[in-house]
């Protein structure tokens, strides 16, 4: 929530961002926080063009439409400040923020979640207790597994998955929930809210600042919201991971904090827009996408030949199925962990990729092509409502064996 604060108080959390290591090499996203600051101390409205003439030095001949220069630098500033303060400002009670559609910085109050078993488990999902008890029960079947090897389970050896079952790392699942937030239906009564826009806690934030009139209607709530689809893609995976006795740690995306993406092997299955933090890890990588209520846009990078090939969600007026591009990704962390996602927009794009990458033949025939190393690979599923009917491999990068993604 937004807070008042003295002038001395700006510029001494000015001065914490600036001498941090994120910003000590960046002169010039220094002095644009430092004149953004300094307009929000005088109370000035900032624009887009007040800052291509006041910063950039831009002339009266400045076109936005044309020149993008101005929000490619706020842009680049914002996800400098959101690397701050994943790092070494995490612990900060007071956030400096620059709102998406906005040129004005925001001083916020950070409100932090309690935390134990009991917050984690409540106000979520049947859904979350059903992974944790298919997660005791193949456990106690590992007995029965020691006797023989069910068709089912994925070779230890096989390229894709062998890091997973790797007992030297720890491993943990993390499930994909969608955010919720809550609204008074009448006096005295509430309901909770789920925005296609609005993912995180950061999300709502900036909603109620460009929508002022919902303040005070609006508020945050633990309540998330899993996919039927999950569970079910957890239950083509985890005889694996009993089978090699490996005991993985699950835990909501919404729950993951920054330092547990050094230490675990991680496999992720979830919706793009449930990444939370692990959109720290994607960030790095050679695809992007911008989720809409009605339209989205996936655009994903060949790294041989620097094209690059976009691709929206559209669905079928006659039959009502919609293609899917979803996206498994393998790559390497800087402490021998490895991050296996399946991302999806639909719950079917998830399905169909789980199986592919269960089945020997699909398997089998991905593995020779991309080898051990990391790679993403981009997938048109065609389906509806947690049925596919189609998968077609559309590109993959084969990253270089030495490709690390080094997380500060």
């Amino acid at each position: 929530m937004s807070i008042q604060l003295t002038d001395q108080e700006k510029y001494q959390i000015f001065e914490e961002i600036i001498n941090s290591s994120e910003f000590e090499n960046s002169s010039k996203y220094c002095d644009l926080l430092k004149y953004l600051v300094e307009a929000s101390i005088k109370g000035e409205s900032v624009k887009e063009t007040t800052i291509a003439y006041e910063f950039f030095g831009k002339d009266a001949s400045y076109n936005s439409s044309e020149d993008s220069t101005i929000r490619a630098n706020i842009y680049n500033l914002r996800k400098k400040l959101e690397h701050y303060y994943l790092t070494e400002g995490k612990n900060a009670t007071i956030k400096l923020t620059l709102p998406k559609g906005h040129y004005g910085v925001l001083f916020k109050q950070i409100v932090k979640k309690e935390k134990g078993n009991l917050k984690f488990l409540k106000g979520h999902t049947i859904y979350i207790l059903i992974i944790l008890l298919l997660v005791t029960l193949l456990f106690v079947q590992k007995s029965i597994f020691w006797f023989f090897k069910p068709e089912n389970i994925i070779s230890d050896s096989n390229p894709v998955w062998s890091e997973m079952f790797d007992s030297e790392n720890k491993t943990m699942l993390v499930v994909g929930d969608y955010y919720f937030f809550s609204r008074p239906l009448i006096e005295g009564r509430a309901t909770f809210i789920r925005d296609v826009e609005i993912n995180s806690d950061q999300d709502l934030e900036e909603f109620l600042v460009e929508n002022p009139d919902f303040n005070g209607l609006l508020g945050k709530t633990f309540n998330t919201y899993i996919d039927e689809s999950i569970p079910w893609s957890f239950t083509k995976i985890l005889p694996s991971f009993s089978y090699y006795n490996i005991y993985p740690e699950v835990k909501l995306s919404s729950e993951l904090q920054l330092d547990e993406l050094q230490g675990y092997n991680i496999l992720y299955i979830g919706s793009y827009k449930s990444l939370n933090v692990l959109k720290t890890v994607v960030d790095y990588l050679h695809f992007d996408f911008s989720l809409g209520p009605h339209l989205g846009i996936l655009t994903f990078q060949n790294i041989d030949s620097l094209k690059e090939y976009v691709y929206d969600w559209q669905e079928n007026e006659q039959t009502n199925a919609r293609n899917d591009y979803a996206m498994v990704i393998k790559v390497a962390g800087q402490k021998g962990n490895t991050f296996l996602f399946f991302l999806s927009l639909h719950d079917f794009g998830n399905m169909a990729t789980i199986k592919y990458f269960l089945k020997d033949e699909t398997l089998k025939s991905f593995s020779e092509k991309v080898g051990s190393g990391s790679f993403e690979a981009l997938f048109e599923v065609t389906g509806v409502f947690r049925t596919d009917f189609s998968i077609r491999l559309l590109h993959v990068n084969k990253l270089k064996s030495d490709f690390r993604l080094t997380l500060e």
